[in-house]
């Protein structure tokens, strides 16, 4: 059977624990001072002569928890959503690297964690797992834009880009997981739960899927997907400090601002490969993005041309970058003179490590 990728078990787990702490909390007596606490995060540091554990939380704040002799300390295996998998541990069987949550009190928010109970998964099991998510995503993962959306038969139409140029494919999506990317984040990790009624033509799609026998068609275990906009123009402000590209996006005519976070890929595009943007040969571009000099965002200057594929946004609030490639100024300038074209005719696509 084909295996299903579960939601971060970590999550899962926190909402288990949330539950369990808010019937110890009510049982708690009123008179105490300390607050019912709990905290997920990747262990830096494992002190066994105070029995600390310092903890970085997914923001990049840093917490400490302090545990004694009646903390109890579990282990559970990567991709578990519940306890049942659990074996016993100690405190001298956690390691740098390490990701657990921590539930017990503290007096104040931002103070150390007294902690009553550790739950551990092995940092270096994690890596192993995504290791082999992300092979099999390479091997039987696809990408395509959605075409046409047929929610009474469970079929999407794609149109997938490859070097060998575009292709028409179905996707029959009877029994497929769904997730949707987050409006300013494509983590994985943040992506939610979703359904083919959440999906519209236009949208970015990645899915893991099994070709039928008719090889047009393909099955799809696990589908996420993400409504994009392909902005462009250019530069006429930067702000590094903020991490924001100001731009007059040449289709809509008007003002955008670009944030730029820790996810976005930044790249400088080669003059030949920048030319294949207005030919038939745009897809050879998507998959050659990745493959480009890195590009820093201080390295960017007002005048400059840039492209992206952005979260969508309104037309008043800045727009997330996914792909964010430079070197673009001759394309800027033909399509410019195309008046009767009024959105690019091109996709950065989604980069190949935003998966599981």
């Amino acid at each position: 059977m084909a295996r299903r990728f579960k939601i971060p078990s970590l999550m899962l787990l926190f909402t288990f624990f949330a539950h369990g702490l808010t019937q110890a909390q009510s049982a708690t007596p009123a008179a105490t001072s300390n607050v019912q606490s709990r905290v997920l995060g990747e262990v830096l540091k494992v002190d066994l002569n105070t029995k600390q554990l310092i903890l970085k939380t997914a923001p990049g704040a840093q917490v400490t928890v302090q545990c004694d002799e009646k903390t109890v300390y579990r282990r559970v295996p990567p991709g578990e959503t519940t306890l049942d998998k659990a074996t016993l541990i100690s405190i001298t069987d956690i390691s740098a690297g390490d990701h657990v949550i921590a539930r017990g009190t503290t007096s104040e928010p931002g103070k150390a964690l007294s902690a009553r109970g550790v739950i551990v998964i092995d940092g270096q099991e994690i890596a192993q797992k995504r290791q082999r998510d992300r092979a099999e995503w390479a091997s039987r993962g696809i990408e395509g834009v959605v075409t046409a959306i047929k929610p009474e038969t469970s079929e999407i139409t794609i149109l997938a880009h490859s070097s060998e140029g575009e292709k028409s494919l179905i996707v029959a999506t009877a029994g497929t997981h769904f997730r949707r990317y987050a409006p300013h984040s494509i983590r994985y990790s943040d992506a939610t739960p979703s359904s083919i009624n959440e999906m519209k033509v236009g949208d970015r799609l990645r899915a893991l899927a099994n070709k039928s026998d008719g090889g047009g068609r393909l099955i799809a275990e696990e589908i996420v997907f993400s409504s994009m906009r392909t902005v462009g123009g250019f530069v006429t402000a930067v702000d590094v400090g903020r991490g924001e590209i100001k731009i007059d996006d040449i289709p809509s005519k008007q003002p955008v601002t670009i944030v730029v976070n820790k996810d976005s890929m930044l790249r400088r595009l080669s003059p030949q490969l920048s030319s294949l943007l207005s030919t038939d040969r745009k897809g050879t571009v998507e998959q050659m993005i990745e493959q480009q000099p890195t590009l820093a965002l201080a390295e960017l200057n007002v005048g400059d041309g840039i492209l992206a594929s952005t979260t969508v946004g309104t037309s008043s609030s800045p727009v997330t970058a996914i792909i964010l490639v430079a070197g673009v100024e001759s394309f800027l300038k033909q399509h410019t003179q195309q008046s009767k074209k009024r959105d690019f005719n091109v996709s950065l696509a989604l980069p190949s490590g935003v998966g599981p």
